[in-house]
């Protein structure tokens, strides 16, 4: 459902349901998070889309390989190079990168 809401552009709806699978004691998962990312980014709002990866992190739950290229290129879109630059080499560090360099170099 919160893929759903992301793909309308209802990120309210997507964060409302967040939410609620929280206080249900839910677990988001890394497949929710990247569809809530890819949503903000979408929407060119990559400050929260950055604030949800930080926020798995914090939950232990480690960004994939499409999460980071759907932020290297909503980052390279609106011209924030150094940024994207930045979160490429973090992927390096979490061992995303060889799935990463298919889906940046091949599908953006």
């Amino acid at each position: 459902m919160i893929d759903g809401y992301c793909k309308l552009g209802d990120m309210d709806g997507a964060e409302s349901l967040l939410r609620e699978m929280e206080r249900k004691q839910v677990v988001p998962n890394v497949i929710t998070y990247s569809s809530i990312i890819n949503g903000y980014t979408k929407k060119g709002m990559l400050d929260v889309a950055v604030r949800i990866m930080k926020k798995m992190l914090d939950q232990n739950i480690m960004p994939n390989a499409y999460i980071y290229a759907t932020l290297i290129d909503g980052h390279f879109k609106a011209g924030k190079q150094d940024a994207a630059v930045d979160l490429y080499f973090k992927a390096f560090q979490t061992g995303a990168s060889i799935a990463l360099k298919f889906a940046v170099f091949g599908f953006t």
